[in-house]
């Protein structure tokens, strides 16, 4: 019996332990830090970053932050609306429109706050460290989809 409920213990230890230890490691490393975080951190480092402007920095971002989290479920609500009318037997091209319409609006005054977002931060970073930010990784994306010299399968130069 001492026997059997021994083996059903370390059966049961060894199946939960790797399933925990892997949901720690899909959203989080090592210290427990998201993997944005390391990112940020890193990039820090490589920008000299002193304490106080990451503090300035934090301060901003935090109260950015809930305005992002708006305007996403927005564009989320009207996709599913554009959804739900592209679906009906008959769609109504003029409510389809006004959807169009709204999206533009919102990515406009997305737009806008970014770039008001960066004039703050211009004014928290160094000369040097805010070129950096502008010549490097945040205006030089490529956009979704193939780039210039990506292919579809089959076709010839």
């Amino acid at each position: 019996m001492k026997t059997k409920l021994l083996i059903i213990t370390l059966t049961t230890a060894f199946l939960i332990v790797p399933v925990n230890l892997s949901a720690r490691e899909g959203s989080n490393n090592r210290r427990g830090q998201p993997r944005c975080t390391q990112t940020m951190r890193k990039k820090w480092n490589e920008l000299g970053i002193t304490e106080e402007q990451k503090d300035k920095i934090r301060e901003l971002n935090s109260t950015k932050r809930p305005l992002r989290g708006e305007v996403m479920r927005e564009i989320a609500s009207i996709r599913e609306n554009i959804k739900v009318e592209m679906l009906k037997d008959s769609p109504d091209r003029e409510q389809l429109s006004y959807y169009s319409r709204r999206l533009g609006d919102i990515h406009k005054e997305a737009n806008e706050r970014r770039i008001e977002h960066l004039l703050e931060l211009k004014s928290i970073l160094t000369e040097e460290q805010f070129n950096h930010i502008v010549e490097g990784d945040l205006f030089n994306r490529q956009p979704r989809g193939r780039s210039e010299n990506q292919r579809r399968p089959g076709e010839k130069k």
